[in-house]
Formats: C-alpha cells, sequence, structure tokens
C-alpha cells in the first residue's frame, strides 16, 4: 500500500515539476480562432528534435461537436534504414473563452497530454506558430516548438515574420529542425 501512495505521489511531483519548469512564452495570438485549424497541414519546422524532426510529418483537424475537434497525424521516422509509419489520434479543445490561444490536445493512442500556445497565426490561416509543453504518462515531461503550414514550404515572407516573432520570446528559428518530405509516399499524403 506505502508503494502505491509514494507512486502515485511521484507521478503527481513529475506532472507538477514538468507545469512548472516549461517555458510558455507570454506572447499569444489572441485573435486565434480553434476553427481556423480545420484541415491538413504540415509541420515544416520542428524544435524538440525527439518530438518534432521526422522525416514526413502532417496532421488533420476537423471538427467533432461543440467546440470539440480530432486530429489525425501521421509522421516517418527511419531508424537504422528501416521506415517506421506512425499515427496518432487525438482530441483538442480550446482551454477556455478567455485564452483563445491555448489548446489543450488528449491522445490515448500514445497516451500524453498536451498543451499547444499558438504564439503566432499567419494571414489567411497559412501557418501556425505553436510552443507545446506536455507529459506522457508517467508524468514525463517535454516540451518545444513547430511551425505548421498548409503547403510543404514556406515563403520568404512568412520566414523572416516567423524569425521576428521567435527572437521576440527569445527563440532562434535557425535552431528548428525542417521537416524533409521526400520519404513522404501515397499513405503519408494529406
Amino acid at each position: 500500500m506505502k508503494v502505491i501512495w509514494i507512486l502515485s505521489c511521484l507521478v503527481s511531483l513529475s506532472a507538477i515539476f514538468a507545469a512548472n519548469t516549461c517555458q510558455r512564452p507570454k506572447r499569444l495570438d489572441k485573435s486565434f480562432d480553434i476553427g481556423s485549424l480545420d484541415g491538413s497541414w504540415y509541420f515544416v519546422r520542428g524544435l524538440n528534435r525527439n518530438n518534432d524532426c521526422y522525416e514526413c510529418h502532417n496532421i488533420t483537424f476537423y471538427p467533432a461537436h461543440q467546440g470539440l475537434f480530432f486530429a489525425e497525424e501521421y509522421y516517418i521516422e527511419i531508424m537504422n534504414a528501416t521506415t517506421i509509419h506512425y499515427s496518432i489520434e487525438s482530441s483538442l479543445n480550446q482551454w477556455n473563452s478567455t485564452t483563445p490561444g491555448v489548446i489543450r490536445i488528449d491522445s490515448s493512442d500514445v497516451n500524453y497530454s498536451l498543451e499547444w500556445r499558438i504564439i503566432d497565426f499567419g494571414l489567411n490561416d497559412n501557418y501556425a506558430y505553436v510552443y507545446y509543453c506536455g507529459t506522457y504518462s508517467g508524468g514525463f515531461p517535454f516540451e518545444g516548438s513547430v511551425v505548421l503550414s498548409r503547403t510543404t514550404a514556406l515563403s520568404n515572407d512568412t520566414l523572416s515574420k516567423l524569425e521576428k516573432v521567435a527572437t521576440s520570446i527569445g527563440l532562434n528559428l535557425d535552431n528548428y529542425c525542417k521537416i524533409r518530405f521526400d520519404h513522404c509516399d501515397q499513405s503519408s499524403e494529406l
């Protein structure tokens, strides 16, 4: 019984630690509306080399009901010359009506909870600059940042704007990996 109590305390402490150690930027795009995510997106840049930098990475959002959305994420990882395909389903909703730039994402496929902070959302809904904090089951914390785009490439104007936004929150877009799409195949198309 003591072991179970100690384990539950450790899980609670690790979740508190994760919540307190995540370097959430203060900047939020408060004009963001979760409905703007509807449709297909590519992950084109990623800061966390373990969670963001794959050979092919895309996601499709679609509305479910009453502000709840679902997401189908697909990515490819190549390890030791072996191509591994992943598919993850998640649910997401806006954190609350007074903070439109914060989204909560939960996935039972990989047992994680995630908070997306929309730092900047492009004109005509063509890109989303996101900072995220999350925990895997057991309370293991992780964080990072991604740039989503409706296309696999960003224009020079968009890159210039994103560099300025990144600098304003203490990040450097040069530290982000550039997702490659040359390993995408028929099953990974949006």
